[in-house]
């Protein structure tokens, strides 16, 4: 028992002691190592935030072009009662998220960036 007390109180003082000249200070390199996660974390939360938010719109308009496209394939949309209705739908689905790149929401790929590297 009274080994591990010695024992103890030895690694108390070495942990107390300073380090050799040379050596960088633990605690000191830990920190500098927090802080660079905490700066890379603030970088990047917004960008997050925002392609979050962009990732939520995108499942928006999948689900709307799901739809459309399921409309589209009814026998019904092509009635003559729906003329007008299929007009618009052929124009949204020609303009939907897949059509072309063009069509992605603004920022899309600046802020999918990121997220590579």
């Amino acid at each position: 028992m009274l080994g591990l007390r010695r024992r103890a109180a030895a690694g108390d003082a070495a942990a107390e002691a300073p380090e050799p000249d040379g050596a960088p200070d633990r605690k000191a390199q830990k920190r500098a190592e927090a802080e660079s996660r905490q700066r890379t974390y603030a970088q990047r939360k917004p960008l997050a935030t925002r392609l979050a938010k962009l990732e939520r719109e995108m499942e928006a308009l999948a689900a709307e072009k799901t739809a459309l496209e399921a409309w589209l394939a009814s026998a019904d949309a092509y009635t003559d009662a729906n003329r007008d209705d299929l007009r618009r739908s052929s124009r949204a689905r020609a303009t939907s998220p897949g059509s072309s790149r063009a069509s992605r929401p603004s920022g899309w790929s600046s802020a999918t960036r990121w997220k590579s590297s």
